[in-house]
C-alpha cells in the first residue's frame, strides 16, 4: 500500500532513500559482523521511508500472500528468517565457490526473502538490497543500488551473471505461477533475450543451456517434464543441476 504520491514524487523519494542506504550499507558492510535481524529491519525502513506508511516498516506481524503463493505465517517467518541469517552469513565466508556458483548462491537467498516475504510490502526492493549487503560482506565491489529501473537493478546487483540471472526468472514463475521448474526454465531459456545475455556473457555455458532445451527438451507439451516440480529456494536446487555445464 504506497502512499498518495504523484510518480515524480515517489522517484524523488527512492533516489534520497536509496542513496543514504547506500551510505548506511558502505559503513555497515565495513564492519564485518554478521547480519542480523536488525539490518532487515534497518535495509527495509530505509528503502521505504515516505513510500510506507510508517506502520508497514520492518517486519510483518501478520499473514500474507504472493501471487499464488502463501507467506508463512508471521509465526513461522520467524524461523525462516533465522535460516535466512544463517544461509546469507555462511555465503559471505564462502571461499569454495566460482564466481558463477557464489552468484547463483545469492538469487537463491533473494528467491527465499520473496518466498518468506517479511515485510506487509516492499520485500522486492528490500530483498535485493539484502543481497547487495550479502556481496558487500564478501567483498564485491559495490553494484549501483540507487538504480531506479528494476531491471537494471536486479542485473547490476547480481553482476550480470546468468546464471542467478535465469535462476531468478525461473524462480519468479514457480513462486508466482505455481509452475514446475523446468517448464519455467524451457520458456525463459526460450525467449532471446536470455540467449542473447548468455551467449554475450559465456559461449560455451550458452551452448550447454541451449544445446539441453533445445534437443532434450523439444517442445513446451513433452509430457516427461510437465509432473516433475521442486523447490528453486535451496543451494541444492535441480536449476543449478540442470544448468551447469558438464566436462564432455
Amino acid at each position: 500500500m504506497l502512499m498518495d504520491l504523484s510518480e515524480l514524487e515517489k522517484e524523488t523519494i527512492r533516489r534520497e532513500n536509496w542513496t543514504k542506504l547506500d551510505t548506511w550499507m558502505q559503513a555497515r558492510s565495513s564492519i564485518k559482523s554478521e547480519i542480523t535481524l536488525e539490518d532487515f529491519v534497518t535495509i527495509h525502513h530505509l528503502a521505504t521511508k515516505r513510500i510506507l506508511p510508517s506502520h508497514m516498516a520492518g517486519l510483518r506481524n501478520e499473514n500474507v500472500s504472493i501471487g499464488k503463493h502463501d507467506a508463512p505465517s508471521a509465526v513461522e517467518m520467524q524461523k525462516d528468517l533465522s535460516f535466512l541469517l544463517t544461509r546469507a552469513n555462511k555465503l559471505t565466508h564462502a571461499t569454495h565457490l566460482s564466481d558463477l556458483v557464489w552468484m547463483y548462491e545469492l538469487s537463491s537467498l533473494a528467491l527465499e526473502y520473496a518466498r518468506i516475504h517479511p515485510h506487509v510490502d516492499g520485500n522486492g526492493t528490500a530483498g535485493l538490497f539484502f543481497c547487495e549487503l550479502v556481496a558487500r560482506l564478501k567483498g564485491v565491489p559495490p553494484a549501483n543500488i540507487v538504480e531506479l529501473d528494476f531491471q537494471k537493478r536486479v542485473r547490476a546487483i547480481f553482476r550480470d551473471s546468468p546464471l542467478a540471472l535465469i535462476n531468478l526468472a525461473v524462480g519468479e514463475h514457480v513462486l508466482t505461477k505455481k509452475e514446475s521448474i523446468l517448464d519455467a526454465v524451457i520458456k525463459i531459456l526460450r525467449g532471446d533475450k536470455w540467449r542473447e545475455l548468455l551467449a554475450t556473457k559465456n559461449p560455451i555455458f550458452a551452448q550447454t543451456v541451449i544445446h539441453i532445451v533445445d534437443r532434450v527438451m523439444p517442445n513446451e507439451s513433452n509430457p516427461k517434464i510437465s509432473h516433475i516440480s521442486t523447490s528453486p529456494f535451496c543451494s541444492e536446487s535441480r536449476t543449478l543441476r540442470l544448468l551447469s555445464p558438464r566436462p564432455t
